[in-house]
């Protein structure tokens, strides 16, 4: 086992380089500290990589489409464009539980877009963004700390 490539470039490899040095060693010195410190445990030594088959197919990282991601996504930007505060989280549940079956399954059309990576305002269709009529909103800051205080 040896110590890491990159050693002789540590500090601690450039003191250990000067020591051999200074006292009239040669590489071959420094070779035999080297290995008299990995014995003693003094250094350790350098984990051996798993060599990778640069021809192997690379893994695809699976994604998930998010349709709740995507309709908060779509609140966000509705209410900068409608000029309208923040929704928040106690808002965005009462719209989201108010959704249909075929909402949802919108939603989730335009979650699928999101990851190929279109944008948001670019997708045309998305289920309307509105407030049921049993939603008490005491509370229309954007904060979901404050909407608690009742």
């Amino acid at each position: 086992m040896s110590v890491a490539k990159t050693f002789k470039n540590s500090n601690a490899g450039k003191v250990l380089a000067l020591a051999v040095e200074h006292f009239g060693g040669n590489k071959e010195d420094f070779e035999r500290v080297i290995a008299l410190a990995l014995e003693k445990e003094i250094l350790k030594p350098s984990k051996a990589k798993d060599p990778k088959d640069p021809s192997a197919p690379k893994e695809k990282k699976q994604t998930k489409a998010n349709k709740y991601r995507a309709f908060q996504r779509w609140c966000l930007v509705f209410a900068v464009w409608e000029g309208l505060p923040k929704y928040n989280r106690k808002k965005m549940k009462a719209i989201w539980s108010a959704y249909s079956d075929e909402e949802m399954d919108e939603w989730q059309r335009v979650a699928e877009e999101l990851e190929k990576g279109v944008n948001i305002r670019d997708i045309p269709n998305k289920p309307e963004l509105a407030v049921p009529d049993n939603y008490n909103s005491g509370d229309e800051s954007g904060s979901e700390s404050e909407g608690d205080n009742e």
